[in-house]
């Protein structure tokens, strides 16, 4: 076998390696944004769920959940929780990924507090646009578990989530 046949037969094979694992790769990738999606969602809940026991504790109606809050955007109300100390934003890996419910502190504890980009626009808006290759369907209620992705109980406000 001559020189160039066996740089040739090394190139086949490692484009062929590469051919063949690509697909995995992507598939790691999609696990992992979702993996941080849900823990944005887990922390941003648990932010959410402190502040609204300091208003309650407080005395302050203006403190706790969306509702409360009166927000209007999920950015404001990620950015009243920064500044109020209950969130940071370098805990936050992928929060783009994630729409919150217009929740309040009264809702019961089934009441969906967010769900992921995904479950949003193919369920609630009916249309398909993913920011992962694979769809990622993810309710998390206002007790902190995973919600019903089937039937979940919206918050009776309108809107029912907030815009980004």
């Amino acid at each position: 076998m001559g020189k160039r046949t066996k740089i040739s037969l090394r190139a086949a094979i490692g484009l062929g390696v590469i051919v063949l694992l690509l697909p995995l790769c992507l598939g790691y990738f999609d696990s992992s944004k979702a993996v941080k999606a849900v823990s944005d969602a887990r922390q941003i809940y648990l932010s959410a769920d402190q502040a609204s026991l300091d208003g309650i504790q407080a005395g302050l109606p203006n403190v706790g959940f969306p509702a409360e809050q009166q927000a209007v955007s999920k950015t404001e109300y990620i950015r009243s929780l920064v500044q109020n100390n209950y969130l940071q934003l370098k805990d936050l890996k992928l929060p783009d990924a994630l729409v919150l419910a217009n929740v309040s502190k009264d809702d019961p504890s089934d009441t969906v507090f967010a769900v992921s980009q995904d479950y949003y626009d193919h369920y609630i808006l009916k249309k398909k646009k993913a920011p992962f290759h694979r769809d990622f369907f993810m309710v998390l209620t206002k007790s902190g578990k995973g919600g019903n992705l089937d039937n979940p109980l919206l918050p009776p406000r309108k809107p029912a989530f907030l815009p980004p």
